[in-house]
């Protein structure tokens, strides 16, 4: 909640839009004691999927109370796509300053070319854009895993949901 970092865990029905619990903070426990109300059993059937963010404690505290809860789990989007945009430029960051020792500067100032989604750039970088892109570079096929993982979260979700269960 704002700058005091103070957090709150939702637990909610998608499919019903309800707000099943409010979980105070984000500790493991907190959600195992939200889960252990449920008969295993009856959670194994009736849950096709469970949508969350990456944070450890959700993941130990699902696979703790749900059994197979493994390809029952799917991260969400925002946190998927974020993990995969650091990535990029990670891989750019550390192929600047190999390319920079050589004296080769193509990649200085290029940081929101590879952050960018290709519709979202500048009409005044297309070029620049348009010359990394096609270069044989790294970043570049950073940049391409991107865009197709970008596809792949942005599929229709009721195919996404059904190809889970």
């Amino acid at each position: 909640m704002r700058q005091g970092h103070h957090y709150e865990s939702l637990v909610v029905d998608l499919d019903g839009g309800t707000v099943e619990a409010v979980v105070d903070d984000r500790p493991q426990a907190s959600l195992e004691a939200y889960d252990r109300q449920f008969a295993p059993e009856e959670r194994a059937t009736t849950i096709e999927a469970i949508a969350m963010d990456m944070w450890e404690p959700y993941i130990l505290a699902t696979h703790a109370c749900l059994p197979a809860a493994g390809p029952k789990i799917v991260f969400d989007r925002y946190h998927a796509t974020r993990y995969v945009t650091e990535a990029v430029d990670k891989v750019r960051r550390q192929e600047h300053k190999a390319l920079q020792a050589q004296d080769d500067l193509r990649l200085k100032g290029t940081k929101p070319l590879g952050l960018w989604n290709e519709e979202n750039i500048p009409e005044w970088r297309r070029a620049e854009f348009e010359t990394v892109k096609q270069a044989e570079l790294k970043t570049s096929r950073a940049w391409a895993i991107k865009e197709s993982l970008r596809g792949f979260v942005d599929l229709d979700p009721g195919l996404f949901w059904h190809r889970l269960s």
